[in-house]
């Protein structure tokens, strides 16, 4: 749902956005492993989740830091520690969090390496990962929401988190050159994916081992335990463990799975015979493990999505997988062939010239891809504004809009209905309905002059309808307005920064004007401490600071200095109402 205006197509189209070339505006909102997906918030907060407590979520999938062992492997008691110290320090949002942000995810790159994940692999991991926040941070920058951190994040996982993962790997995949990886990983499609029958789930971890017992032509109690003549406690744990991980969808560390793969691999390499054994070269214990991995990562997202949202969305979420999957697959056989091509004709035989080739090319096609799709948004635009689409049927709708756009992108317009024009008056949702009501009034009432009785009758007709939680940003800033005109700074100054609290990871494109407003009321009742959180927040979310949008580093005490000298002169004014 879009705060203040209607989003148009180009805007909406998340599916094909490239950090170097497209930048986009995107929407929000229900979301809640085996537990639901669990933010930090009262249950009627209304925001999206914060970009640490994403972060958060992203190494909890991974695996890399649950552990109840002190032995892990490749990380200590004291690296856990100071990682798990650095993701809260990146929730509380204080100074430098842009530095917190990019130090985490160095420090999750230098984890896929400990784990022995080859560079390639990693590359195409931290590659989704950057796109994830990218994605995440245009949408807090941009739509808003009146729903609580689980219904909001219900709606960015549906509409623009799955779709950006499947199209992230599928294009990193060609990008990074993994075909020439040429590891033993059996095809993904067969074990990614959760398998439903009428009574449970088989869930990617569970899938994977059994890919691996297959492919080494041995059983699960085999694998882990070969030899039953002789007692081994630590091999009875391995069965029992991989038994639970199988048939109860319990989800393991990393260092607990490894654990238990390298354990069963020693025992059967002393036990069985020559011909099972030529199966333990070290690239495919390596491709082993690699799989392991993913499917413990895959696990833990779709064990989260079904224990929030139930079985039959998890399904929802599967078929959206599949057939973005199908569509991407045929535009990476097409690409592949191309560089193909172009590799043979041009000789390469060094590693090195081959994967620029795949680097350059998949760019290329990309941003060539997205251009395409920025004028086919426009044309649809136009014809969405003179509202062509009333009374045609599906099928009509549907050659128009992948004539405009090509059958990916189409797929994210057909979905939303983004082709509709929205008639509030009409709209079934009567919560809906009366939010957008109360905004307009609002926004409104906020650029004119306005008097405490006109705000205090709006912050009753906002508890009448249940909407104060959800716009007490906006009727605190019109208490702040009101309090500026009248140069009372300080009393101003306690609004604004009501408002900026509750604006925060909720108001969508009004964050700029209330961060700009309020590290302005922060220089003028000369509270720099805060005003400097301020900026730092703005930085962090991409949002620019008026009088240093600029400069080198927004964050600087030079950079300070200077906005606080400027701002907080009681006669400079410098926002529109």
């Amino acid at each position: 749902m879009v705060i203040g205006r209607r989003r148009t197509i180009k805007e909406n189209l998340a599916v094909v956005e490239e950090m170097q070339f497209l930048k986009t505006t995107i929407n929000n909102t229900e979301a809640g492993v085996n537990s639901p997906l669990q933010f930090d918030m009262q249950e009627n907060q209304i925001s999206y989740p914060t970009i640490g407590e994403l972060v958060r979520e992203i190494f909890n999938a991974s695996g890399l830091l649950a552990s109840k062992s002190s032995k892990d492997a490749f990380l200590s008691s004291s690296q856990k520690k100071s990682i798990q110290t650095k993701i809260k320090r990146l929730a509380d949002e204080s100074s430098k969090i842009e530095g917190k942000l990019k130090e985490l995810g160095i420090q999750f790159s230098a984890l896929l390496e400990g784990i022995n994940i080859d560079e390639k692999v990693r590359n195409v991991v931290i590659a989704c990962v950057d796109e994830v926040l990218l994605v995440y941070k245009s949408v807090l920058n941009s739509d808003g929401t009146y729903t609580s951190k689980r219904e909001s994040m219900k709606y960015f996982l549906e509409h623009f988190l799955i779709g950006r993962i499947v199209f992230s790997l599928h294009k990193n995949y060609l990008k990074f050159n993994l075909p020439d990886l040429r590891s033993d990983v059996p095809n993904v499609k067969l074990w990614i994916l959760p398998a439903f029958d009428s009574q449970k789930i088989l869930w990617p971890l569970a899938n994977a081992w059994k890919q691996i017992y297959s492919q080494l032509g041995v059983s699960q109690s085999y694998f882990h335990y070969p030899d039953k003549k002789h007692e081994d406690l630590q091999a009875i744990r391995n069965l029992e463990n991989a038994q639970h991980w199988s048939s109860k969808g319990q989800l393991p560390s990393i260092s607990a799975l490894y654990d238990n793969f390298d354990y069963s691999v020693e025992l059967l390499k002393r036990t069985c015979n020559k011909q099972l054994s030529a199966n333990f070269r070290s690239e495919r214990l390596k491709s082993f493990k690699l799989m392991l991995f993913i499917a413990r990562v895959a696990t833990y997202l779709f064990q989260r999505i079904e224990a929030s949202f139930g079985r039959e969305y998890l399904e929802s979420i599967i078929k959206q997988i599949m057939g973005a999957s199908a569509r991407l697959s045929r535009i990476n056989q097409g690409l592949a062939k191309d560089i193909e091509i172009i590799r043979s004709q041009n000789y390469l035989i060094r590693q090195a010239d081959i994967d620029s080739l795949h680097f350059s090319m998949v760019d290329n096609f990309w941003e060539d891809y997205s251009n395409r799709v920025l004028v086919g948004s426009e044309t649809l635009q136009e014809l969405i504004e003179e509202k062509i689409f009333d009374g045609l049927s599906d099928f009509e709708v549907k050659r128009i809009v992948i004539f405009c756009l090509g059958s990916l992108a189409a797929q994210e317009v057909l979905a939303n209905k983004s082709y509709q024009s929205i008639d509030f008056d009409k709209e079934p949702n009567r919560k809906k309905k009366d939010f957008f009501e109360l905004l307009h009034e609002g926004f409104n009432l906020r650029k004119s002059p306005p008097s405490i009785s006109d705000i205090e009758a709006y912050e009753r007709e906002l508890e009448s309808r249940d909407l104060k939680n959800a716009l007490l940003w906006l009727s605190e800033w019109c208490y702040a307005n009101f309090y500026y005109d009248k140069k009372d700074f300080l009393e101003s100054h306690v609004h604004y920064e009501k408002a900026f609290n509750h604006a925060k990871y909720c108001a969508g494109e009004n964050q700029y004007s209330l961060v700009n407003q309020y590290i302005e009321s922060c220089a003028k009742v000369h509270n720099r401490k805060a005003m400097k959180k301020a900026i730092a927040w703005a930085h962090y979310m991409g949002i620019e600071v008026r009088l240093i949008r600029n400069f080198d580093d927004p964050e600087s005490e030079e950079s300070i200095d200077f906005i606080y000298e400027i701002m907080g002169n009681h006669d400079y004014h410098s926002f529109p109402r």
